[in-house]
């Protein structure tokens, strides 16, 4: 499984960033507004989908948005405002900081961690892939997190990690929410055209249906 330690470095430090960026002398990206995520999020390029809860909100990559598909941060309250993203999609600019949230990352799995990975809080169980997983209980700057993780196949093996993100006071409240949405999550196929010296060789990503018209929120 993921280091619960590792995702949130990865998937949490940049979400953050303008927030904590906000006093300093750098100039300030432009203010956006969130959007609602409606309808199911879908990547064919590893092979996954799953359905954001309702009134579920998101922050738009920006337009000319140069990057990796990475994830997505999928807002359960508004926030104020969006700041764009970085180079991997999961991290999304956002502010007030203790917005509350689910951060979804994945992609191919490189190996165990070099480092020893922080015990797992376990805080009980949800369903992800079809098969029960550990929820495991952290606190990140003040703020409470439940993640949980798991591996499966795209083309090649892959990991994804969901994290709930929210103040200490709020976590029983938005916990209902999040594991639906765990429940959700499911691999898909999309067939590619352009492998081979012609470029014109399809291939498959993913296994199971094909996924939904692809949208990253």
């Amino acid at each position: 499984m993921l280091s619960g330690g590792r995702v949130l470095r990865a998937v949490l430090g940049f979400g953050l960033l303008w927030t904590a960026a906000s006093g300093g002398t750098a100039k300030e990206p432009t203010p956006t507004k969130p959007l609602p995520a409606n309808g199911d999020y879908a990547t064919g390029i590893y092979g996954l989908t799953f359905k954001p809860p309702q009134h579920a909100s998101y922050c738009p990559l920006p337009e000319d948005w140069t990057g990796s598909d990475h994830g997505t941060v999928i807002f359960l309250e508004p926030p104020h405002a969006c700041y764009g993203a970085g180079y991997p999609s999961s991290g999304r600019g956002f502010e007030p900081a203790d917005t509350p949230r689910i951060e979804i990352y994945y992609g191919y799995f490189m190996g165990e961690d070099i480092e020893k990975p922080a015990p797992c809080k376990s805080v009980g169980t949800a369903t992800l892939f079809g098969k029960k997983a550990n929820l495991c209980g952290d606190t990140w700057r003040g703020l409470a997190t439940i993640s949980v993780s798991g591996r499966y196949v795209a083309d090649l093996p892959a990991e994804l990690s969901a994290t709930l993100v929210s103040k200490p006071s709020d976590l029983s409240r938005y916990m209902p929410r999040f594991t639906a949405l765990v429940a959700s999550i499911r691999t898909c196929s999309e067939k590619w055209t352009g492998g081979g010296p012609d470029k014109k060789k399809t291939f498959v990503i993913g296994q199971g249906p094909r996924c939904p018209p692809s949208q990253w929120f």
